[in-house]
């Protein structure tokens, strides 16, 4: 491989194409040249040296799935996605890179706004792996982006069948629940998901928050985002959380505190400039509440009208 990189390098393009020929047909028979190829140049990210080396096998063995997956990430990490396109779509099902092949090319379509096109694409190869929960779990995450909450749940529900014990599909279908406006349907598959793996920061960050946001179990909502914060101290969405279980439980100035933490941590979040808002509100900071609620307006994409009341509000009672 080096030997073949550095007569690129020289301008020595027929020699170099006559040691990486031989090791492309070598890699047909020996997985360890895929593995080194992944070592030496893809794990690293030196995307340009791998895709010397990659395109010199291919020409050696231009149908090997392995090679063509490598190609595909590799093009994809140059962010050349129709030519990493070209290279993931040759992975076969034979491949032990299939999978990997397949859930990229739909994140491909995805990153351009074709989501259309990434459920038809992991449709097409369900038809090839039914079997394969991480098909119906991705697929159950492009309807949910489409908003098709049902055709999502169904389809994460399918992969659930397939690994019933995976914390990963109980936890977006959790989310999926929350969005379809199916509170108590998502409370309790949170719950499996913390059964699953008590550890799981963002289930027990998600059912705490939940909590608060409806308002009732107030210490358990506590208890659960503080185990959370144990696993990700730094977090600013547990951090927030925190914040508005105290907000929720009236202890204002204990909320601001970590609302504040918050915004640090992730300063363009228009839900959490909209909390700091809320909690400046309750202690009578007019100037400040209208400061953070015009912040998060600003970059709030959508659901706009409550917050747009609140501030006409504060400014008719300020006028």
């Amino acid at each position: 491989m080096e030997l073949g990189y550095y007569y690129h390098q020289l301008g020595m393009k027929e020699e170099a194409e006559k040691y990486l020929i031989k090791l492309g047909q070598r890699s047909q028979g020996e997985f360890e040249v895929i593995i080194s190829v992944i070592q030496l140049y893809v794990d690293p990210k030196k995307f340009d040296e791998a895709l010397v080396i990659i395109n010199g096998m291919l020409k050696g063995a231009p149908d090997n799935p392995d090679i063509n997956h490598l190609a595909g990430i590799s093009y994809y990490g140059i962010k050349n996605n129709d030519m990493a396109l070209l290279h993931f779509k040759k992975v076969t099902q034979e491949s032990r890179f299939f999978q990997d092949a397949v859930v990229h090319v739909a994140f491909i379509y995805q990153d351009e706004h074709k989501n259309e096109k990434a459920i038809q694409f992991l449709n097409s190869a369900m038809l090839k792996a039914p079997d394969n929960p991480d098909f119906k779990y991705y697929l159950g995450t492009f309807y949910e982006e489409a908003e098709d909450y049902e055709k999502a749940v169904d389809n994460i529900k399918q992969a659930i069948e397939i690994e019933p014990n995976n914390p990963r599909y109980y936890f977006r279908l959790g989310v999926v629940y929350d969005k379809w406006n199916k509170k108590n349907a998502s409370i309790e598959t949170m719950q499996k998901v913390i059964a699953l793996d008590p550890k799981h920061a963002n289930a027990l960050n998600y059912l705490g928050y939940t909590y608060a946001d409806l308002g009732r179990n107030l210490d358990e909502a506590e208890r659960l985002v503080k185990e959370a914060l144990k696993y990700k101290p730094n977090d600013g969405y547990i951090t927030d959380s925190l914040g508005w279980v105290y907000y929720k439980k009236g202890q204002f100035d204990k909320a601001l505190r970590y609302l504040k933490k918050a915004v640090e941590l992730i300063p363009d979040d228009p839900i959490m400039l909209e909390h700091m808002g809320d909690v400046y509100q309750k202690l009578n900071d007019k100037p400040n509440a209208l400061k953070f609620y015009q912040k998060s307006l600003k970059i709030k994409e959508k659901d706009k009208e409550a917050l747009e009341e609140k501030i006409r509000q504060l400014k008719s009672a300020g006028s």
